[in-house]
């Protein structure tokens, strides 16, 4: 994939587990990097770019920080730095977002809703503005069933948390912007480590069933058994390599054919709950899972009254396994990424499967994450 030619980018999110990769991946492709940071985070970023210089220096020069936050208006705190911003930016990437399953009502509709609605508008002040990308998520789908499209986003889905409300809210906002500026959007499934180093900074999703199942494998050989898999057979677990995403959000950034489209970054072969467990336990010789629990019903009953409370300690004490998990067991869209695959393939970039990296995956893991 050929790199565009050299620009300045506006980027949110750029201190979190996707952002970082993707500014230090935008600016070894020649990109001056315009990077968000809020104030309580502004140490953790410099210390990250100290770090960076001491492995390229030259790398390191051309991302600067901009103090602000999405949810203020105006976005960028000085009016110097907004000045640079709408004067000299080209690209506006909006990665920023409350991804906790957890976090309170009143959080993501701040940073998730409220603060694209920024973005849209501080995209409107940009005077040579090239592309605004925004971040979505596959969990827009809520709790479809069946094959969700690239151009779907209301199918009368309900949501399990209050992140996948308020990500489909704030897309539904970005949508409604297409008419008048140049916008792609982009669904990730669920990000997981580098395709060859298995290297990822955050521990989510379906990484507690990996470590659930790497100390399995720590068992002798009669008792690593894994009899069940929430989920099962009817949820799917469409996990994508940080690096795959990465590269295609460079690519779709700068794609003249991605303006005013929807792409979902997933693994066409997806498999099912059960069926993902079943790779990793052949990977590290545990039997099973043979039997299965419905994630909805699971998820229903985890989320309410006193019974709830006791399974909740129950799932965090004895296998270390947060609540909130089960209502990603509980998904069955099936992520179609036909136009995403259209624009893709071309270049050379495909989502790859996840028999293609088992190895550097749980080696990372269990290495650096156990």
């Amino acid at each position: 994939m050929r790199a565009p030619d050299p620009t300045t980018v506006f980027l949110t999110g750029g201190t979190g587990c996707l952002g970082t990769r993707l500014a230090e991946s935008l600016a070894a492709d020649g990109h001056t990097i315009f990077l968000l940071v809020r104030p309580k985070t502004k140490r953790s970023a410099e210390a990250w770019l100290s770090n960076l210089k001491k492995r390229d220096e030259a790398l390191r020069s051309r991302i600067l920080l901009f103090e602000g936050d999405v949810t203020q208006p105006g976005v960028v705190t000085s009016q110097s730095g907004r000045d640079r911003v709408t004067n000299e930016a080209t690209v506006l990437i909006h990665a920023a977002a409350i991804t906790n399953l957890a976090a309170d009502v009143a959080s993501c509709e701040r940073t998730n809703v409220g603060g694209t609605g920024q973005m849209v508008d501080l995209a409107r002040s940009v005077t040579h503005l090239h592309r605004l990308l925004h971040v979505s998520a596959g969990a827009v789908a809520g709790d479809t069933e069946g094959r969700f499209l690239e151009s779907d986003l209301q199918r009368g889905q309900r949501f399990y948390n209050d992140y996948a409300e308020t990500k489909n809210r704030a897309e539904a906002l970005v949508r409604a912007a297409m008419a008048d500026l140049p916008i792609t959007i982009v669904r990730p499934a669920h990000i997981v480590g580098d395709s060859q180093t298995g290297a990822i900074d955050r521990i989510d999703g379906v990484y507690y069933l990996i470590l659930l199942m790497l100390r399995m494998a720590k068992l002798p050989k009669p008792l690593r058994i894994l009899p069940v898999a929430p989920g099962g057979d009817v949820a799917r677990m469409d996990i994508v390599p940080i690096d795959f995403v990465v590269d295609a959000l460079r690519a779709l950034a700068w794609h003249p054919g991605s303006i005013g489209g929807t792409f979902h970054l997933s693994d066409p072969l997806a498999l099912t709950v059960r069926g993902l467990a079943r790779v990793f336990a052949r990977e590290l010789d545990i039997a099973g899972p043979y039997f299965s629990i419905p994630g909805r019903p699971l998820a229903m009953v985890l989320r309410g009254g006193r019974t709830s409370d006791t399974l909740r300690t129950l799932m965090d004490q004895l296998f270390n396994l947060p609540p909130e998990l089960a209502d990603g067991l509980a998904h069955r869209a099936v992520y179609d990424s036909t136009e995403a695959q259209r624009l893709l393939e071309p270049l050379g970039l495909r989502a790859p499967h996840v028999e293609q990296y088992i190895t550097p995956l749980l080696d990372y893991a269990r290495a650096r994450l156990l």
